[in-house]
C-alpha cells in the first residue's frame, strides 16, 4: 500500500512530513481547537494610522553654487600619467630560463674562433629565443 502524502500548508511553519504545534492546537482530535477555515480569523477594524512625518520642501541651492562647482579642480594625478609617478617606470618581465640560454648561447657564439662551432650556437640560440 503506498504511503498517502502529507503536505502541511505554508501557515503552519512546517516542511514536509513534520508536524508542528500549531496544527495540532487546531485539531480537535489531540485537544486543539478548531478554526474555520482551517486559518486564524480575519481582524475586523481599520488600521490605526501611525504618526506621519512632515514632508519639507528641499532646500534651494544658494547662488553661485552651478559656478563654484564647474570652477572645482581637484588636484590629482591620474595613474597613467607621465612622470615621476612611484619613482620607476613600468618593469619588464624577467626573462624566461629559455630566454636566459639563449643569451647565453649568443655570448659563447661570439667568443667562440671556430666558425663552424659559432654557426651552431648562433641557430641554436635563434630557436631558443623564438
Amino acid at each position: 500500500m503506498p504511503r498517502k502524502r502529507q503536505v502541511p500548508g505554508l501557515e503552519a511553519g512546517t516542511a514536509y512530513g513534520q508536524v508542528s504545534a500549531q496544527t495540532d492546537a487546531m485539531d480537535e482530535s489531540k485537544g486543539g481547537i478548531s478554526l474555520e477555515g482551517g486559518a486564524a480569523p480575519e481582524l475586523v477594524g481599520a488600521p490605526v494610522p501611525g504618526p506621519v512625518p512632515a514632508l519639507a520642501a528641499p532646500a534651494a541651492p544658494g547662488p553661485g553654487v552651478l559656478e563654484q562647482a564647474q570652477a572645482f579642480t581637484p588636484n590629482l594625478t591620474p595613474l597613467t600619467a607621465p612622470g615621476t609617478g612611484m619613482g620607476r617606470g613600468l618593469s619588464r618581465p624577467p626573462p624566461t630560463p629559455n630566454q636566459e640560454a639563449a643569451d647565453m648561447l649568443r655570448q659563447w657564439a661570439e667568443a667562440s674562433e671556430d666558425d663552424q662551432f659559432r654557426a651552431v650556437l648562433s641557430e641554436s640560440a635563434a630557436q631558443l629565443s623564438s
